[in-house]
């Protein structure tokens, strides 16, 4: 089965993040999301099921 928000992730983001790779940052890190103002969080069941693959 295709995971859609992988596939949607690589095409809006194909490469790596070239900062991190220039500044030689390696491991782990956390994410954290912070807002301004009360809103709708999107996706957040699908945001939830990549990272956790990833770890």
């Amino acid at each position: 089965m295709i995971d859609l928000f992988e596939l949607y992730f690589y095409e809006d983001c194909p490469y790596e993040d070239e900062s991190v790779e220039l500044l030689g940052i390696r491991g782990k890190g956390t994410l954290r999301i912070f807002s301004r103002d009360a809103g709708v969080c999107a996706c957040a069941g699908e945001l939830a099921d990549y990272y956790e693959k990833k770890v």
